[in-house]
């Protein structure tokens, strides 16, 4: 199940940093790219990516 949600400057910064992941871009580029105070910012942005989270969860049950 993908859950959906309102478009924002969050999740479109969410989506962004997703989608470098992907394509293989470390964190810490992803995080100079994004301009976000913390690396831990970053971090969280990334461990909610919906497809991730989707294989996470198949495995857990």
């Amino acid at each position: 199940m993908v859950v959906h949600e309102s478009p924002s400057v969050l999740s479109g910064r969410r989506v962004f940093a997703v989608e470098l992941h992907r394509q293989g871009y470390d964190v810490a580029h992803i995080h100079h790219m994004l301009g976000n105070r913390t690396l831990e910012t970053t971090q969280k942005l990334l461990t909610t990516d919906p497809v991730s989270m989707g294989a996470i969860a198949a495995n857990a049950f």
